[in-house]
């Protein structure tokens, strides 16, 4: 099975992998991970279907989503 196309990705805290991937057109998958395990999922929608890469604001977008999801957990 092909690797899903990543369209941005981040690290937050130096433990957590953030990933948005194509999920088709004009949809992607926000994915957060710790230690190789998916910890959270969620839908997001890609503007323009990020031909050239995501615009600053779903960047924006997306880090938030992420770094408020990481400050709830407690030393998982």
């Amino acid at each position: 099975m092909p690797e899903k196309e990543i369209v941005w990705q981040c690290m937050i805290k130096d433990q957590y992998i953030v990933r948005v991937t194509r999920a088709g057109l004009f949809r992607g998958l926000l994915t957060v991970s710790k230690a190789g395990r998916a910890v959270h999922r969620q839908q997001t929608g890609l503007r323009y279907d990020a031909i050239f890469g995501p615009w600053e604001d779903e960047i924006a977008q997306w880090r938030a989503v992420a770094t408020s999801f990481v400050d709830t957990r407690r030393n998982e």
